[in-house]
């Protein structure tokens, strides 16, 4: 393993992008609250080179994107005239602006704000820009949708109402694949939730409702297949709403309607390793408070879907996250259902919102991998012996393999010559071969360094 310096940071900093850029890293550091952002440059053997806070001049930071293999950050702010601007910003290879551009503004209404979000291609030759129009009551939603050039700058424009009414909360997804295909993938809530998938080609705008053949949709995530297709997978409800009893995956060719839809419940014996059969009884069958969480490809197009138990108790003294663990569910290319393979992990945290006990999941030699911290302290009374010095929380990493067993490994030595605690924080910021990026914090999220690890 290889180790950057211990750097400080603001607690409240949980934003991260990461990337390889000819002889070296940047890393991007912001939140949602504040108006700036901290950019980290190291040289190829994470030695830090230098620390910048970009001046945006009071706009918001939206994202980073890596675009043509240049750190692009996008912001907002609302103009004098209340119209909502949107900006591009490139950054240099020393972590400073070098230019900057406003792509669009759109009028805000009523003290509702136009708001926008942004997809790109993996291979960066297609850039598109949703924009939802301000809230209006007992109105058709509205959007727009812009496609930019290399440059940002805009080359075609559409405008389109949705057949549902606007809602001041809106969740729409925004997709293009490389072959510049658009769709709009939207949950809205009318007595329950309902998905539905749109495809835009030039002025022509589609929109068809997700339906099962028996059950209604929990919850989905999609990707995109190395052919350019778009994959969505995740699961369905019982007749008790939210309650995941099975799973499902389709497939979508340029247009919203699947070229195969599938279906296949889940065993008992996954049931029941997360719920008494008391509860199954008197509560139903099916997962209770889990939520779809990753859907990964390998490079065989064969399908995993990641789902994560997640429960929050409201006490006097705060709040307590607590995690039982995971389910992934495997399907083919074809969309045929192969498994289901349950992982208790046991997890707890006491905060506002939970940060140590996620589950950061990747892809290495085929294999699902998993990433995770045992958060379970009153077990865990000898955390030096277990996992090393200085341990915070311990890591473990879950392999996998093509039947579905898991293997659970220990990492040890993460923190050994640090002189406070420290631990994972769960997210891979990059992955490069044989070797994953990520962050390790102390106890306070006040400090953090970066960690280089081979897989092999």
């Amino acid at each position: 393993m290889e180790f950057s310096k211990v750097e400080k940071k603001e607690a409240d900093q949980t934003r991260v992008d990461f990337f390889h850029l000819e002889d070296q890293y940047m890393l991007f550091l912001s939140n949602r609250d504040k108006e700036k952002v901290i950019v980290h440059v190291y040289d190829s053997l994470l030695h830090h080179k230098s620390r910048s806070v970009l001046d945006l001049g009071g706009q918001t930071p939206l994202k980073v994107q890596l675009i043509n293999n240049v750190p692009i950050l996008f912001s907002k702010i609302t103009n004098s005239n209340n119209e909502q601007e949107l900006y591009s910003h490139n950054i240099a290879l020393n972590g400073l602006l070098s230019s900057t551009l406003l792509i669009t503004k759109y009028k805000n209404h009523g003290g509702y704000l136009a708001k926008y979000k942004l997809s790109v291609s993996e291979n960066s030759k297609h850039i598109i820009v949703l924009v939802e129009h301000p809230f209006e009551k007992e109105k058709h939603e509205k959007i727009s949708v812009l496609t930019l050039n290399k440059d940002f700058k805009i080359k075609a424009e559409y405008h389109h109402s949705l057949e549902q009414t606007s809602k001041n909360k809106r969740i729409n997804v925004p997709i293009v694949t490389n072959k510049g295909t658009i769709y709009l993938l939207k949950r809205y809530w009318d007595k329950g939730n309902k998905y539905y998938l749109a495809t835009q080609k030039g002025a022509e705008f589609s929109q068809s409702e997700l339906k099962l053949r028996n059950r209604k949709i929990a919850d989905l995530k999609y990707a995109i297949s190395k052919e350019d297709k778009l994959i969505l997978c995740g699961f369905f409800t019982s007749p008790i709403r939210f309650n995941f009893e099975g799973v499902f995956s389709y497939r979508f060719n340029n247009s919203s309607h699947p070229e195969y839809k599938k279906e296949a419940y889940l065993t008992e014996n996954v049931v029941t390793t997360f719920k008494h059969k008391k509860d199954i009884k008197e509560k139903g069958f099916g997962l209770d408070h889990f939520k779809a969480k990753n859907l990964l490809l390998d490079t065989l197009g064969n399908q995993y879907l990641l789902a994560e138990h997640h429960v929050v108790e409201n006490l006097k003294t705060g709040a307590i996250h607590k995690s039982k663990g995971v389910l992934l569910v495997k399907f083919t290319k074809s969309g045929s259902y192969v498994w289901s393979s349950p992982l208790l992990t046991n997890q707890k945290e006491q905060n506002k919102y939970s940060r140590w006990i996620t589950k950061i999941p990747f892809m290495y030699n085929n294999n699902f991998c998993l990433l995770y911290n045992n958060t379970d302290n009153e077990k865990t009374n000898k955390l030096d012996q277990l996992y090393g010095l200085n341990t915070l929380y311990g890591t473990h990493l879950v392999e996998f393999n093509k039947l579905g067993v898991s293997n659970n490994h220990v990492i040890t030595e993460l923190h050994n010559n640090l002189d406070e605690r420290f631990a994972f924080c769960p997210k891979i910021i990059l992955q490069e071969d044989q070797n994953i990026y990520f962050i390790t914090e102390n106890s306070t999220k006040t400090k953090f360094r970066i960690v280089k690890m081979n897989l092999n």
